[in-house]
């Protein structure tokens, strides 16, 4: 995440700096994702929070696939 530039370390040192993190990229109406314009890139930003929902949201369907595979 520090790596590639996604969020600062002074931003993120415990699990609870990371859940605040997400809860201000999240959006405050309905507490979903935020809705991202279609052409956003690294100068955008909200592309740190963009390129960690991604993350997530693959990382979530290969969780669900995993059991699926596993249990036929």
């Amino acid at each position: 995440m520090y790596a590639k530039r996604l969020a600062d370390p002074s931003q993120i040192g415990s699990a609870s700096d990371l859940r605040r993190w997400f809860a201000t990229h999240l959006d405050p109406r309905a507490g979903q994702v935020p809705d991202f314009p279609g052409n956003i890139d690294e100068r955008h930003p909200d592309w740190p929070a963009h390129q960690i929902f991604g993350l997530l949201h693959t990382l979530a369907h290969q969780a669900l696939r995993a059991p699926a595979v596993d249990s036929g």
